[in-house]
Formats: C-alpha cells, sequence, structure tokens
C-alpha cells in the first residue's frame, strides 16, 4: 500500500454505511493511518460522525476530496452520483484511482462522466462488510494498470473478500452477492 516513503491518500465522496465500513476496514486491517483519509458528503452530520468516529479529515467540498485523493472512492447513491461528478471531474489528479461502489453505474457511465483516460474501477460491497466480512466483486477499466488494480484489491480486502469479474458479470453478482446475505438474515 506504499507509495514510495508516503501512503496514499484517499478520498472518500459520500460517508454512509458502506463507505464508513470500508474506512473502519482500510484502518483496521490495511494500516492506513486516519489522517491519510479526507471525506465529504452532503449531510453534514454525517461528515461529521465519521470524523469523529474515525480521526479522519472531513470536508464539505468535494472538489477539494478529489484535487487530494490518490485513491477516490465513490461511495454515494446512484440519483446523486451525476451531480457529486460535476465537482469532482475537473480536480481529479492525473494518476488517480477512481473505485465506485455505486450501483447501477457501469464503466461506460462512468467514463462517460469522468474522461476514458481515468483509471476507474467499478465495485460492489455486499453488507456483511458492515461487519468485516464482506464479498467484493470489483472490475477495471482498460486504463488501469496491474499496479493500480492491485491497490484497488488490497483496499477492498480490507473488508472482506475481493473477487474479480468481467463487466459483463457485475450486474448478476450484484444481484446475488447483494440479496442473498438478506436471505439468510431472513431465515435466521
Amino acid at each position: 500500500m506504499k507509495k514510495k516513503s508516503t501512503q496514499l491518500k484517499i478520498g472518500f465522496i459520500g460517508l454512509g454505511n458502506m463507505a464508513r465500513a470500508i474506512i473502519n476496514g482500510i484502518i483496521t486491517k490495511g494500516g492506513i493511518e486516519p489522517k491519510e483519509i479526507i471525506g465529504s458528503d452532503i449531510s453534514l452530520p454525517a461528515a461529521e460522525a465519521a470524523g469523529k468516529d474515525f480521526g479522519i479529515q472531513v470536508c464539505s467540498e468535494n472538489a477539494m476530496v478529489a484535487s487530494e485523493a490518490d485513491v477516490l472512492i465513490l461511495a454515494v447513491k446512484p440519483q446523486y452520483l451525476e451531480y457529486s461528478l460535476e465537482d469532482v471531474k475537473a480536480a481529479l489528479k492525473k494518476n488517480v484511482i477512481v473505485i465506485s461502489i455505486v450501483a447501477g453505474k457501469s464503466i461506460e457511465y462512468l467514463e462517460g462522466q469522468l474522461g476514458k483516460d481515468h483509471s476507474i474501477i467499478r465495485c460492489m460491497p455486499n453488507t456483511p462488510a458492515l461487519v468485516g466480512e464482506g464479498c467484493t466483486a470489483y472490475t477495471p477499466n482498460d486504463k488501469a494498470s496491474d499496479s493500480q488494480v492491485e491497490i484497488a484489491s488490497t483496499l477492498l480486502s480490507c473488508f472482506g473478500k475481493a473477487i474479480r469479474v468481467p463487466e459483463n458479470m457485475m450486474d448478476a453478482v450484484v444481484g446475488v452477492s447483494g440479496s442473498a446475505p438478506a436471505y439468510v438474515f431472513l431465515f435466521i
């Protein structure tokens, strides 16, 4: 996870439950220091809670997060993604790794919003990630280098298993892995 002599700066756009699970995992299992994490959220109370609970830097500006992040994790609800990306796209660093956990938004969509020159990794963690036992399917775009995919896989493994799948299988994986835990809980 080291970037030469310093750690990667991890940015979060959205600080809801799944983002909190990821933050907890990368701090406790990934060895990332809270000072290396910055996040923003449309909800000021959510941002303040994440700052207090994890000791991360929080702000109200998506562009500020994007400008500082080496790895930018998009963790907003699908209906807020387009609005969030308006703030983000002009501020992205050249070699940033963009990881999206936004349901239903394909790599093609993300490239259309951000440009095809960015390394994008689409993934979908499931609810057991909240307790560090998730299963996250992920798929990179063609721009993502092997080392960037490895960084993303390592981060995603901090809160459960991370499994690479082809883009055309992502919706099926989301349907199975996203719904299966809920059915098990229902049976229990």
